[in-house]
């Protein structure tokens, strides 16, 4: 199958048979979200990797407050919408122009700027797994992170309007993938009445 010919490719570029090992484990998962050339390509090249969780807990340790809630918003943004956040808003969301020339990496700080990638005007999270280990981290660190996903959809809510104003076409266009779409980000084409974000708030009180 696919899984077997991503371990086989990844494989025959490593002479560390650790890696090899580690690559063979990787196509044998039980979860297909793992079964991507992007897991296939940070087991081969990420120094020390061995889980999502643990790569992802080394690059957050020691992050600034001001830094955790640039990572949080980039990824519920990133994990609920496969959109980026512009450049310029992360940088008025710590008080900055829009304009400044003060780049990502040095928003987020060398260690967390690791997690996340620029694409055009966006920054967003490596990829949806990594946003989502990223969120569990970020918001209490057990399965129960998804209890902090209302307050922290109103929280970005109401700082992205209050900075950019009601009638922003970029917010329109962002809180539309956000938290109107209905389309699950494994399954392309998959349908439900609300969208994935409003879905994955644990209570029905906290979806309205």
């Amino acid at each position: 199958g696919e899984e077997k010919e991503f371990a086989r490719v990844f494989a025959a570029r490593t002479s560390d048979s650790r890696k090899k090992q580690q690559l063979l484990q990787l196509a044998r998962a039980t979860d297909p979200r793992y079964v991507c050339p992007f897991f296939f390509g940070l087991t081969l090249h990420a120094q020390n990797f061995t889980t999502v969780d643990r790569y992802v807990a080394a690059f957050l340790e020691g992050a600034p407050y001001g830094v955790q809630k640039l990572l949080r918003y980039i990824a519920m943004v990133t994990r609920f919408s496969q959109v980026g956040i512009e450049e310029a808003l992360l940088r008025q969301f710590v008080g900055l122009r829009p304009a400044s020339l003060l780049m990502v990496e040095e928003l987020l700080g060398n260690k967390a700027s690791r997690l996340v990638l620029r694409v055009g005007k966006h920054v967003r999270a490596l990829h949806p797994i990594i946003a989502e280990e990223m969120l569990k981290e970020l918001l209490g660190g057990s399965d129960s992170w998804r209890d902090g996903l209302k307050d922290l959809a109103l929280d970005f809510i109401k700082e992205c309007v209050g900075l950019l104003g009601p009638e922003s076409e970029y917010l329109e266009k962002l809180f539309t993938n956000l938290f109107i779409r209905r389309d699950e980000w494994l399954t392309l084409g998959l349908r439900s009445n609300f969208s994935e974000l409003i879905r994955a708030v644990p209570n029905k009180t906290g979806q309205h």
